[in-house]
């Protein structure tokens, strides 16, 4: 009875495309020749292997009865080892691979050869776990160095970039480790043609045409002013999702615990200035870019978003009122750690360096559609024209900063404006004309329905003018007309009333016209037929 060892190479075997080689066959011969030397299905050195061993259909060697056995070797003896698929003659003519001299002391020398990884086993922790090779499970992953990146900032690693691209599956990692040299790349390996998951370790550099630049690699397809520098993502929607509906690149999603009071949150996103200050510094938490091509003949019904947010309640009962505070997106802060607290600048800006926004913000189903609580200023609006590229036109529709309508007519309380005085001996409404120097206009216009009759105006040097038509409100006396319980005329202001008399041979019909002056006196001004 010998004292067998194991032997390295002959564990789970695969096929080149991983899956494992059911039927092969493994041949065991005297190191050097074709002679076929035996092997023992375990420690003890009782049973002799099968020559050739078959492969079963998890890819490990059976005895002939079956069963899952190993590959022990006599020590005192050398081995060769030849792999077959089960389809080759005995002995093999189309081997898969041939390993010699195998020995109880060449074990370093086997695992180091370029199969040397199928020889060593894996499992995972946890029930249910199955035996792998270490080859299988580096294999999830592609490195560039698997292909011969080297680094050293001479070397043109453009060939296995390209390479570990080529080889890899839609979705799968390639890593590109951090050297301490900078991968020189004389172009482009990344087509943005399949979704890949590239892993840039943080400090990588390149060099080369390939490696700078607005199309080198790296750059951000949505916009090549961004450059990855850590994990990018790239999905394209060619592969088809596991079970249909929405397409998701990368999802998260949170389960609060059923009970207990728990803070949690899906993702923390967090930034610091770190004190740096310098002028030209933009840092900034989260960029998302959504770009539409062919907007114009893109069809009627086509939707594309940057960003969504749902918020989804149901209450126990119908007409239920929700008790929580159920916020769709807030912005809150405070101070960043210093001893005082300043104020940030603006909470939300919507702007666009060309063309312009249709609607920057649409509200719709709420019961309030904007809350405002300001110390200063609660609501500031300014309009201006912006001119359109090679325009001298300028692109605003419509010259006005705010526009009120459809607002419905049954509803209770339905006035376009409703406030209250802030404060008493504070005005409520302030508005300012634009210039001193010979202003026109008006600072407020009321028209009809219609849209072709001032009703009433407020003029820009502060006169207020009321003609509306006899038909504004079916009234031919009241229409146009100003009733009021008092009327004060000031300095040497004129009050003319119809329309003035052109003959003095008018009678008096025996009613006046009182009219009180500043000192209490009444003046009568007879009226005439």
């Amino acid at each position: 009875m010998v004292n067998p060892v194991l032997a390295p190479v002959a564990t789970q075997q695969f096929q080149i495309n991983g899956v494992p080689l059911s039927g092969g066959k493994l041949f065991t011969y005297a190191a050097g020749i074709t002679t076929k030397q035996a092997t023992y299905t375990d420690a003890t050195g009782t049973t002799q292997n099968t020559n050739p061993i078959i492969i079963n259909s998890q890819g490990y060697p059976q005895t002939g009865a079956g069963q899952t056995c190993g590959v022990w070797l006599d020590p005192s003896l050398s081995y060769k080892f030849v792999l077959a698929p089960s389809t080759d003659t005995d002995p093999p003519t189309d081997a898969i691979w041939v390993v010699d001299n195998i020995t109880q002391n060449n074990v370093p020398y086997a695992l180091s050869a370029s199969n040397g990884s199928a020889s060593v086993g894996f499992i995972q922790s946890g029930t249910g776990a199955v035996t792998r090779t270490a080859q299988a499970k580096m294999r999830e992953a592609i490195s560039v160095q698997d292909f011969g990146a080297v680094g050293d900032g001479v070397t043109d690693d453009y060939p296995a970039f390209l390479a570990a691209f080529n080889a890899a599956q839609p979705g799968q990692i390639i890593r590109v480790p951090y050297i301490s040299g900078a991968y020189h790349l004389s172009a482009n390996p990344y087509s943005y043609t399949k979704s890949v998951r590239w892993y840039i370790d943080m400090g990588v550099t390149f060099t080369g045409a390939g490696g700078t630049g607005l199309t080198s690699f790296g750059r951000m397809y949505t916009n090549p002013y961004a450059v990855a520098a850590g994990p990018w993502d790239f999905f394209i929607d060619t592969e088809a999702t596991p079970s249909g509906g929405v397409t998701v690149a990368r999802s998260i999603e949170i389960l609060s615990p059923a009970t207990g009071a728990n803070s949690q949150l899906a993702l923390y996103l967090g930034a610091d200035n770190n004190g740096n200050t310098t002028t030209g510094n933009i840092q900034e938490i989260l960029n998302l870019v959504q770009n539409v091509h062919k907007a114009d003949v893109a069809p009627f019904g086509a939707i594309y978003k940057a960003m969504e947010i749902d918020v989804n309640v149901d209450v126990n009962s119908s007409g239920g009122v929700t008790g929580a505070d159920v916020f769709g997106l807030l912005f809150t802060g405070g101070g960043a750690g210093g001893p005082y607290q300043g104020d940030a600048t603006y909470g939300i800006i919507f702007q666009r360096t060309t063309a312009n926004w249709f609607t920057a913000i649409d509200i719709s189903n709420c019961y309030f559609g904007v809350n405002v609580t300001a110390q200063n200023t609660a609501f500031t609006a300014r309009h201006y024209y912006t001119a359109a590229p090679q325009s001298l036109q300028p692109s605003g529709l419509i010259n006005r900063c705010y526009t009120v309508d459809n607002i419905p007519s049954g509803a209770a309380g339905g006035q376009v404006f409703s406030g209250a005085q802030l404060a008493n001996n504070y005005p409520t409404m302030d508005l300012w004309r634009n210039t001193d120097t010979s202003p026109t206009g008006t600072f407020m216009r009321c028209w009809n329905q219609a849209s072709n009759s001032i009703l009433f105006s407020i003029g820009i040097d502060g006169s207020l003018a009321s003609f509306a038509p006899s038909s504004a409100n079916g009234s031919s006396v009241s229409a146009g007309g100003i009733a009021c319980n008092g009327l004060t005329l000031r300095g040497t202001t004129n009050l003319q009333l119809g329309v003035a008399a052109t003959a003095a041979s008018k009678s008096a019909t025996g009613k006046y016209l009182s009219i009180v002056d500043s000192t209490g006196t009444t003046v009568y001004i007879p009226t005439y037929a």
